[in-house]
């Protein structure tokens, strides 16, 4: 475990649930098999039932169901029956010139690339139009008519022992093709403050502009247009803006630009006064286009715009709706702002650890935390979205247009091999080169859980100097390593090859097995996709083995954060699509709901991170710790004193240290206070002391 240093601050990340005797299942529920979601969710009236379909791409593991009561886990895994597993999460979305498709890699190591299938109804993809080495694809076939429907579907290939293999059919997506969505950001804010409402493309591959015509409708008892501003992605184009007609803005342009735009993201930027006296607190005040905007393109041809019904930004459906019903919303309040996950009136490295844990898939955001958290504007809190969080914390706001030059050279990811014995530690290195201009990056590695146990992610010295690293290992076969740039001003770093972490595995038994780069995502400052945006960066990745020789074969030792065993499931095993009943449980748990986050007062963005996560469950009644970093047991202590709640104690001997953590929680108020101090363990002197604050973060 890493010791604090005085000026260092501390996130202590505490994930306990409470479950009454006799409760049962809220009205809906998030269920998952290793980390993939299911679509297909029912929950019994007034009971403790869950019935839930294994989704495609799912592979072995455990299963959780994130409700209002908290996120339950299985100690048991789920067997997903087949080694072969489809993508999943495929999305199509559709632009002037082509339809862009992306989708979620399976968790499997021995995939050697995907194949794309299309056809004109679903559930019939007679063309295979083309094969992607990631998980991504753009269909720009000339012979696609504009207006039509086309349908979607990809499979995985593998190579097992030399032999090659293929999934099911993913679920498909739709798109119609010549279309462009345009889509208003719901956009939170306080009275009296100024706000930035987004106005979103999907895809502007391909568009060149020579007129638009968009109307904004708004409460213009409540919000006051004031300016517009061109993007990232339309730094070329001039804006005009007419707000003389109350209700409705008008954003025109004034000039467009022969150069075809590229990526997806925020088209323009509208720009509102909140009435200090009208605006009612907590409410929800409409936001649509008018029902006559339109563009055209550098001919003069009129384009099919296509306005994509966009509630609370919780966009599962893809699919084209009337003009009518195509709104955002701004929504009165002082927090959860852009930016502001916490809720605590303010953006800062909470709201970042926050977006991380949403990236990294270790919780799912409410509707609030997601339009607060959606900053680039997809439909989801990503990495991206973390490292601009993080940007304006260390900045102080979000990056101008004033310099948006990017090396543009190519990047080059590497996983280092490496050899060892049975159950013993093998490192494999994390490499990149050019890490110029990096703000943020994500990292998924696929391995096989049959084969090896993932034990820990450790940043790099180098990294950790100049990134904010957080990784992801509880979905079994998959790791996730997500980073922020975390000094001021944009990333001249190197473009030298660079350690960025150590991925440490156990194999149960000698043999070569494969560890794959399964994805890679990098961004700029502006939130700008290397490779999909109109940067063009060329990436490259090359995946990893492990050579086991010798040693004698034994069972894995999988280091698992200690989980409450209140889930209990049948079948045992199947098949994607495969039915399964989950029953909770029903046991007392320590009251204690939520994350919270604690930090050394007076430097909450001083020094070096403690970066040990601590989860915490409950063991016949008794509250138990355990630092997932340093597989150290820690000892939780509850009302130890009429001073504090909680009292968390860990002793070093190498040191000859002894350190507490001595907490106190105020739930309606949200906020916590506490001490941190380092004991001598000889004569109990204190060493160093210093006053903690806490913050809960849901």
């Amino acid at each position: 475990m890493k010791k604090p240093l005085p000026c260092a601050r501390f996130l202590f990340s505490l994930s306990l649930f409470f479950l009454t005797a006799g409760a049962a299942f809220s009205e809906t529920a998030l269920v998952k098999f290793n980390g993939v979601t299911s679509t297909e969710v029912s929950i019994s009236a007034n009971t403790s039932h869950i019935k839930a379909a294994v989704p495609p791409g799912a592979t072995t593991g455990p299963i959780s169901i994130e409700t209002s009561d908290g996120v339950f886990l299985s100690s048991t895994d789920f067997e997903v029956t087949i080694d072969t597993p489809a993508p999943y999460n495929l999305a199509a979305k559709p632009g002037v010139g082509s339809v862009e498709l992306v989708w979620e890699a399976p968790a499997s190591p021995y995939i050697t690339g995907y194949e794309v299938y299309r056809g004109t109804k679903s559930g019939s993809y007679p063309d295979k139009i083309g094969t992607a080495a990631s998980p991504s694809f753009t269909d720009q076939d000339k012979g696609l008519k504009t207006g039509e429907t086309y349908y979607y579907a990809v499979k995985t290939t593998f190579l097992f022992s030399g032999k090659s293999q293929t999934s099911d059919y993913s679920s498909d997506a739709s798109a119609v093709f010549g279309a462009i969505v345009l889509y208003i950001q719901t956009t939170r804010g306080a009275a009296g403050s100024e706000v930035i409402v987004p106005v979103n493309i999907e895809n502007a591959d391909k568009l060149q502009l020579k007129t638009a015509d968009i109307g904004i409708v708004y409460d213009s008892s409540v919000l006051t247009p004031i300016r517009v501003e061109s993007s990232i992605l339309t730094e070329k184009l001039t804006w005009g803006a007419d707000f003389s007609k109350s209700g409705e803005a008008r954003i025109s342009l004034d000039q467009g630009s022969s150069k075809a735009l590229i990526g997806e993201g925020t088209f323009f930027n509208v720009i509102f006064n909140v009435d200090a006296n009208a605006a009612e607190d907590g409410k929800e005040y409409p936001l649509s286009f008018a029902a006559d905007s339109k563009m055209a393109n550098q001919k003069g041809q009129p384009i099919p715009m296509t306005f994509s019904l966009l509630k609370s930004l919780a966009r599962k459906s893809q699919a084209a709706t009337d003009i009518a019903s195509s709104q955002g919303a701004f929504v009165v309040s002082a927090k959860h702002s852009r930016g502001d996950l916490s809720g605590d009136g303010q953006v800062n490295s909470v709201d970042a650890a926050k977006a991380f844990q949403f990236a990294n898939g270790k919780q799912e955001p409410d509707s609030i935390q997601l339009s607060a958290g959606d900053i680039s504007g997809d439909g989801k809190v990503d990495t991206n979205d973390a490292g601009l969080i993080y940007y304006f914390t260390v900045n102080g706001g979000w990056p101008s247009l004033d310099n948006t030059d990017v090396k543009k050279s190519a990047r080059n990811i590497q996983l280092t091999s490496s050899k060892g014995s049975a159950n013993k530690d093998i490192s494999l290195r994390l490499k990149m080169n050019n890490l110029n201009d990096l703000n943020s990056g994500e990292f998924k590695i696929a391995y096989d859980p049959k084969k090896l146990a993932l034990k820990t992610i450790k940043p790099s010295a180098f990294a950790k100097d100049l990134f904010k690293l957080d990784a992801n290992t509880k979905t079994k076969g998959f790791a996730v390593i997500s980073l922020a740039y975390k000094k001021e001003g944009r990333a001249a770093i190197s473009a030298q090859n660079k350690e960025l972490a150590e991925v440490v595995f156990r194999a149960a038994e000698p043999g070569t097995h494969p560890v794959k780069i399964a994805s890679v995502n990098l961004y700029d400052r502006f939130g700008r996709d290397f490779a999909r945006s109109d940067l063009g960066i060329d990436i490259k990745s090359s995946d990893a083995k492990i050579n086991v020789k010798g040693g004698a074969k034994g069972k894995l030792k999988t280091v698992q954060p200690l989980s409450l065993d209140i889930l209990s499931f049948s079948p045992t095993k199947g098949k994607a699509g495969t039915s399964v009943d989950i029953q909770v449980k029903v046991q007392e748990i320590d009251p204690l709901v939520g994350d919270w986050a604690f930090y050394y007062y007076g430097s909450p963005d001083a020094g070096d991170e403690w970066d040990s996560l601590i989860q915490f469950s409950s063991e016949n009644g008794q509250l138990a710790g355990y630092d997932v970093a340093s597989e150290t047991a820690l000892t939780v202590a509850k009302n130890p004193s009429a001073e504090y709640d909680y009292e968390i104690r860990y002793e070093d001997k190498e040191m000859g240290a002894v350190f507490y953590y001595k907490l106190k929680l105020d739930e309606t108020q949200k906020a916590g206070t506490g001490v941190w101090q380092w004991y001598d363990a000889a004569d109990q002197s204190v060493l160093y002391e210093f006053e903690l604050i806490g913050v809960k973060l849901d």
